[in-house]
């Protein structure tokens, strides 16, 4: 793990890259899929716990991978442009579209703080609601059963498959909220404070389907555990190799930040280090609508953040 620091910025974390063998290649061996995905969510262990100051951003992107991997699931077919648009012109929770609904769900399980046990049996309820379907059971009940299963095992990634199975097994149309406690499960095993949405994206990738042609893995099949850990194999390495992306920006953005005069300068770089986009016209501080156009037309000239739309009015920034 490589520190990068100047004289005016903070130490960002800058991971580094999985070598090849580490990389999952095939689901045809259990073994494979099981070393591949514990040298990868070792590593990314390592960074979580470090807790980078890119560590919200890199969250909120992967929340954003997960709700567009349960919306091709759910076959809605809604990419991720689409999804962060629908969530940033929200007017309110009464106004939030199916899409947008996916993302505050993903969204809510990177600040479940400590994972599994931080979650309530009303909360369950309600992100039952939020992924498309109420629980048809008694959450406590759930809950309870969710949490006796995982804790037989001592595996990590095991008990994040078993968690999803026995959820699944009671709630069969909630497949969306079962990949949510498999992550927020694993985030406990492993002592993660801040959980990170790894098994929805992935879970339908070619290389884990059926001889590369068949259906998505659900958790009621007999080969569950291994998809999951080829899941979490994947996720892990694209979570990896987007964190160094984020470092490699950050590095740039806390650089130019001594050159930002505004009084909110700081406030703004904290706010692109925390999020994964933020609406242009979103007041930092108090400033005006003006004043944060121009910081971020300075930022962009710079090549310190992106405008995320190319559009000309509702624009997006982030890293």
């Amino acid at each position: 793990m490589v520190r990068s620091r100047n004289r005016s910025s903070p130490a960002v974390v800058i991971p580094p890259a999985l070598e090849g063998w580490a990389r999952l290649k095939s689901l045809e061996y259990e073994k494979d899929s099981g070393f591949a995905a514990g040298a990868a969510l070792n590593a990314l262990s390592t960074l979580v716990n470090a807790e980078p100051i890119y560590l919200g951003a890199l969250s909120e992107r992967l929340a954003l991978h997960a709700a567009a991997g349960t919306s091709r699931s759910l076959g809605q077919l809604v990419g991720e442009e689409q999804i962060r648009d629908e969530w940033c012109l929200r007017l309110g929770d009464e106004t939030m579209t199916p899409a947008g609904r996916l993302f505050a769900g993903w969204r809510s399980l990177v600040h479940l703080r400590g994972g599994i046990r931080a979650l309530a049996p009303q909360q369950l309820a309600e992100l039952a609601v939020q992924f498309g379907r109420p629980l048809s059971g008694s959450p406590d009940v759930i809950l309870q059963a969710v949490n006796v299963a995982s804790a037989t095992m001592s595996n990590p990634v095991s008990a994040a498959a078993a968690a999803a199975r026995v959820f699944y097994e009671v709630e069969p149309h909630q497949e969306t909220l079962a990949h949510f406690l498999a992550d927020a499960t694993l985030a406990t095993k492993l002592g993660w404070q801040r959980p990170l949405p790894l098994v929805a994206f992935n879970i339908a990738a070619p290389i884990l389907r059926s001889g590369g042609r068949g259906r998505r893995p659900v958790p009621s099949d007999p080969s569950w555990t291994n998809a999951v850990f080829g899941a979490y194999a994947l996720s892990a390495v694209a979570a990896i190799e987007e964190a160094r992306a984020l470092a490699h920006k950050a590095t740039s953005l806390l650089a130019f930040r001594t050159k930002l005069r505004a009084k909110s300068a700081d406030r703004i770089v904290d706010a692109l280090l925390s999020h994964a986009f933020l609406v242009g016209s979103r007041s930092i501080g108090g400033m005006s609508d003006r004043a944060m156009r121009r910081i971020y037309d300075r930022l962009r000239s710079a090549g310190v953040v992106r405008e995320l739309t190319g559009r000309q009015t509702f624009r997006l920034y982030g890293l």
